[in-house]
């Protein structure tokens, strides 16, 4: 008898076309249910695939490790349920027509033989019809190359010659090339989500960077609260969130040599921040904490901000 059956998969996404940034994107996801039949506890492993035109990087499960986003693992009680959510992304030049996938459930002590597949799911990529946004005048047009070019020359100069305390930078993801913010740009609730965005002249974009001793405490310049990890979590890809700048250790951060790109590591979990996925340079997806590996996307590029900026 096979383990796992799926007792609920609506077999159609609705995507909806929207802006991030000025990249058009159509998003859209669903939520999956599949029940342990057996009466014993069972490990199973769920696994996307897309089908015919359908692109893997597409599709993502909710909560997913960023090395592998089409893949995640539930253990079921006995006779238990579990739910998933896959999200869609879909970049605004895919090709238009219905495409397919499905889930696959593996039971993981007997992959070859003990399986069930959902059935295959639709959604349908459009024709666009938003009118793109109204770019945004960028004043400084008439500066002259030589003069930028003196600029950041200055402003690597400042960094590296500041004494310690306070500065003021701005995080540039080495693998997206996107700035750290705060969702909104303006809310200085504590709980908003930290997220990449456009390395524009917005003061959201800012962070000060508070040292003390080896270690430091990133503060908004423009909600003025600080960077901290969600509820405390010590998990992989639990949310980077602004919050009050207590004494709470999870408030606080250590940051490698900055003569390079750098890795921003939690003191209380021992995790550094990057993007969810790790790959994809669209604005306002989330950053997480992550184990500090290898990946250009746990890393940062401390940049001094310029009058251009």
């Amino acid at each position: 008898m096979l383990s796992f059956e799926v007792a609920d998969c609506p077999v159609r996404v609705n995507v909806a076309e929207t802006y991030a940034g000025n990249e058009r994107v159509q998003k859209g996801s669903l939520i999956l249910t599949v029940r342990n039949k057996t009466q014993r506890a069972r490990a199973g492993r769920l696994s996307i695939h897309g089908q015919g035109a359908t692109k893997p990087e597409w599709l993502s499960f909710e909560g997913a490790l960023p090395t592998s986003p089409r893949e995640i693992e539930r253990d079921f009680k006995v006779a238990g349920s579990e739910t998933v959510q896959v999200n869609l992304l879909v970049p605004g030049n895919a090709p238009t027509g219905a495409h397919l996938f499905n889930v696959r459930i593996t039971a993981e002590d007997d992959p070859d033989n003990d399986f069930v597949v959902s059935p295959n799911v639709t959604f349908d990529v459009v024709e666009w019809t938003q009118a793109p946004p109204r770019p945004e005048r960028f004043p400084w047009w008439a500066v002259a190359i030589a003069a930028v070019l003196l600029l950041l020359v200055a402003g690597a100069l400042t960094w590296l010659l500041w004494p310690d305390g306070d500065k003021q930078v701005m995080l540039v993801n080495a693998k997206t090339n996107k700035c750290l913010t705060i969702a909104g740009g303006v809310s200085t609730e504590s709980g908003v989500h930290a997220v990449q965005y456009d390395c524009d002249g917005d003061l959201s974009r800012r962070w000060w960077l508070n040292k003390g001793g080896n270690d430091y405490r990133l503060r908004n310049v423009k909600t003025e609260k600080c960077l901290a990890v969600e509820g405390d979590s010590g998990l992989n890809n639990a949310i980077i969130i602004q919050s009050d700048c207590d004494n709470q250790r999870s408030r606080v951060w250590r940051i490698g040599d900055i003569s390079g790109p750098v890795q921003i590591t939690n003191v209380a979990t021992g995790k550094c921040i990057t993007i969810a996925g790790g790959t994809l340079a669209i604005n306002n997806l989330d950053s997480v904490q992550y184990n500090c590996d290898d990946d250009a996307s746990r890393r940062w590029k401390i940049v001094t901000p310029t009058p251009a900026q």
